[in-house]
């Protein structure tokens, strides 16, 4: 499974086709999770909340795509990413036909009988989630939208289904490249693009180059932080880089070492393939567990210390 960038974002929904675009942003640090195309099915829009057995529902057919993202922000919660989304679809022309709430949607019962993605995919807090479906209507097509979102400890989920009767939809996920919401005990990366960082601190977390335990590899993906240094770095030419890994606190410190070098070089290796920066100007190291930048207790701690930072060299 891909994981996200610790890079405080602000990330745009592009909702495509021949006509339109729909750009919609919120604050946030997002993965995405889940990701289908069905070219034609009926998709059972709730319309309406859990009562006498079932929910309401407006069976509509066309083209889906179904989409998750697991979000982490401090300053976000459910009602007020609810009430971002919900307010910029409506200024693109989106309809409500359907809001609802925990309780007044019928709890339970209306999370087990509407198509939303088991866990990990999309976690749902039943006492705790937002759901609202939408329409828009333009002179060549139709569009339905369901949302939903919900909490799971320190993040959101958040599930969008899309279906269009005569295009197939496309919803893509953007972001811009500004780092350090999700690093919440340090008031140094708050709001602070990477380009400020390393302007300001000459060091920055590579917050979207992240690591499953035990692992070095990456992603086939952009990540947006390589992109920015990149960017500065063709800016200041005399500027090198060491690109330090670090490991949560699991296993022995030789072992931890290692991987942490590991996880460098392996950023090393995409910043000099992927954007041409000399090899004479990128140097890596590793340190283990030594640096923590959260507690080690818990997973989440674990991920936030699973990361390589960079720092500049003049």
């Amino acid at each position: 499974m891909r994981f996200f960038c610790y890079v405080f974002l602000i990330s745009n929904f592009f909702i495509t086709n021949v006509n339109a675009e729909l750009r919609i942003n919120f604050s946030g640090v997002a993965k995405q999770t889940f990701k289908e195309e069905i070219a034609s099915t009926t998709y059972e829009l709730p319309v309406g909340p859990f009562y006498n057995g079932s929910v309401k529902t407006l069976p509509v057919k066309g083209k889906v795509l179904k989409k998750a993202w697991y979000i982490k922000s401090p300053s976000e919660t459910v009602t007020s990413l609810r009430d971002s989304v919900r307010a910029q679809l409506e200024n693109e022309g989106f309809k409500l036909l359907y809001e609802c709430e925990t309780q007044i949607c019928g709890g339970f019962d209306f999370r087990f009988h509407t198509e939303i993605l088991p866990d990990p995919e999309m976690h749902v807090d039943l006492g705790n989630y937002k759901f609202f479906s939408a329409r828009r209507q333009t002179a060549k097509h139709t569009e339905f939208l369901s949302c939903i979102i919900s909490r799971g400890g320190n993040s959101l989920f958040l599930q969008l289904f899309l279906v269009n009767n005569k295009v197939f939809p496309d919803l893509e996920l953007k972001s811009s490249n500004e780092v350090g919401e999700a690093v919440t005990g340090s008031l140094k990366y708050s709001k602070k693009t990477i380009h400020e960082l390393l302007d300001e601190f000459g060091s920055a977390v590579l917050s979207d180059v992240e690591f499953n335990a035990g692992s070095s590899d990456l992603d086939d993906k952009d990540y947006l932080s390589l992109i920015d240094l990149a960017k500065y770095l063709d800016s200041n030419k005399k500027f090198k880089v060491v690109l330090v890994g670090h490991t949560d606190a699991e296993g022995d410190l030789d072992k931890n070492v290692k991987l942490s070098e590991d996880r460098a070089e392996s950023v090393a290796g995409r910043l000099i393939s992927q954007f041409n920066i000399r090899k004479d100007r990128v140097s890596f190291e590793g340190i283990g567990f030594l640096s923590p930048r959260a507690s080690n207790w818990n997973a989440e701690g674990r991920n936030h210390n699973r990361r390589v930072e960079v720092i500049i060299l003049k």
